[in-house]
């Protein structure tokens, strides 16, 4: 970030007779080809980097790029060069100011480390990573730009104002090419680096499709990949302006009932969500095994990774993908705890959705439900591992996470309920009451909305319409009498409500 002529650093100032005494030492005693940090210059606009962003790092003599091992490896957060891979994010690096001089934040592990160096910095120093909020090490480059587009990456602190970044044949264990600190030597291609800024590749957001209720007011959110740190730019359009008015910032206004695909679109790509407006209370249906054909997105969770109990799973599969190895096949507890608490508006007050790059406020659905059961907030990197089960229901700390409006969400627990008492409590807590049946070993539980009869008085005779998240598609689980369902129950053990702690009494 340093401009042609300038110091590094406030440390360095000296007086102008020892500045002029400075000099004579250093033009006698370094070769004309050392590195002076001064005698780069910017192609074009001097502003070149100043909004910073994402970028790759490219070796202008082996071409490879630059990779950050991640931090918890048994190379903590060593640099090495390896050819690219797509969606690497360990070979993304973030550009961000610090002072008069840039940070290299690797995309991988939530952005949470920083290249760094030490103090001491002869040929052959070898760079990894400390947190980028502080740590053991320095954390500033100078990027000085030279004619053709290539630059210099230089520490900006250290004993040694030689040094630059510089790849080596020396080899780590992994067989990888070692990014080093070498005393700069003019021409040298291995110490010049080619910067190149990656662009939006997709859009990605919480919900495929959605329901919201009439002349309610919202706003849906979207997240940039890879850099998810700007969102002003993204346009966002409903296909029919007389259901669903939607402006800047995906803020909404739900104007008559029908369906309106509301799309946000930004640098050629864009992400369309189907948002159906209802004139009634706002039920949803959320599939366990299904995340393409239910109410929410899944897709854009591949790869996420919960560890607990000895094992390490992916969070979501739709069901014909090897379902064994996914937590939500035993997932219906979380997806009915989400239908209840997206009925009744209620947010998650602190995490992060990956999917829309929302932070905190999140709404109810299975991911946001299994963050506030697992004890996670949630992280901006699918490549990162999570720990807790997800999907081991601890109905307190799911509550003592969500809030509607600021108030306080609690539970409450019945056994062995009558059906005519299950409607009463359908009467009390309209947003929907979660039954839990077994049939031999085996429980299954699903969210009762209603009954199909509201007049019917005898127990027995009560059928309930339900919401069952062991469908695969909406017809065989969305809203639908329990005797059309895949399951069709089995005898009720139990039942829980979610609601406001002034609703609970």
């Amino acid at each position: 970030m340093t401009e042609p002529g300038t110091q590094r650093g406030t440390a360095r100032r000296l007086t102008a007779p020892a500045l002029i005494l400075a000099l004579i030492i250093l033009i006698t005693a370094v070769p004309a080809s050392a590195y002076d940090r001064s005698s780069g210059e910017r192609p074009g606009d001097p502003g070149y980097l100043a909004d910073g962003g994402i970028y790759t790092i490219r070796n202008a003599g082996t071409g490879k790029y630059l990779f950050a091992y991640n931090y918890s490896l048994k190379l903590p957060g060593k640099l090495c060069l390896t050819a690219l891979k797509s969606g690497e994010t360990a070979q993304y690096f973030r550009l961000r100011a610090s002072g008069d001089s840039w940070q290299l934040v690797p995309r991988s592990e939530d952005e949470k480390y920083a290249v760094s160096y030490p103090s001491l910095t002869p040929e052959g120093t070898s760079l990894s990573k400390v947190p980028a909020d502080g740590g053991a090490g320095l954390t500033g480059f100078d990027i000085t730009f030279l004619p053709g587009g290539v630059c210099t990456i230089a520490p900006s602190s250290g004993d040694n104002i030689r040094a630059v970044l510089a790849a080596s044949y020396a080899r780590d264990s992994e067989k990888n090419d070692m990014a080093v600190l070498e005393d700069y030597v003019s021409g040298r291609q291995t110490q010049l680096w080619v910067l190149e800024k990656i662009g939006t590749e997709k859009l990605t957001a919480a919900f495929s499709n959605t329901r919201v209720k009439l002349y309610s007011t919202g706003t849906f959110y979207a997240r940039k990949y890879p850099d998810s740190a700007d969102t002003s730019d993204i346009v966002w359009t409903s296909s029919d302006e007389d259901v669903l008015l939607i402006g800047p910032g995906g803020n909404y206004c739900a104007l008559s009932a029908g369906t309106s695909d509301v799309t946000a679109s930004a640098d050629g790509c864009s992400v369309t969500i189907s948002v159906e407006v209802v004139d009634a209370d706002c039920f949803t249906w959320y599939s366990q095994n299904s995340i393409t054909a239910s109410n929410w997105d899944g897709t854009n969770l591949e790869g996420l990774r919960f560890y607990a109990d000895g094992r390490t799973r992916v969070f979501a599969l739709e069901y014909e993908d090897n379902p064994s190895t996914c937590w939500l096949t035993t997932g219906c507890t979380i997806c009915s705890c989400a239908m209840v608490l997206h009925n009744l508006g209620a947010t998650l007050t602190t995490g992060y959705d990956l999917r829309s790059g929302q932070t905190n406020g999140l709404p109810a659905d299975p991911y946001t439900v299994a963050l506030a059961n697992s004890g996670n907030y949630g992280v901006s990197s699918v490549s990162e591992r999570m720990t807790g089960n997800p999907v081991y229901v601890r109905w307190s700390y799911i509550a003592s996470r969500f809030t509607v409006d600021g108030e306080e969400i609690g539970y409450k627990k019945y056994y062995s309920p009558t059906k005519k008492f299950i409607k009463s409590l359908l009467e009390e807590h309209p947003a929907g009451v979660i039954i839990g049946f077994q049939q031999g070993s085996s429980t299954h539980y699903m969210v009762a909305a209603g009954v199909t009869d509201p007049d019917e008085q005898v127990s027995s005779k009560i059928s309930f319409i339900v919401y069952d998240p062991s469908a695969y598609y909406a017809s065989r689980g969305d809203g639908i009498p329990l005797s059309q369902t895949y399951t069709r129950g089995g005898y009720i053990f139990a039942v829980y409500v979610f609601d406001v702690v002034s609703n609970l009494g």
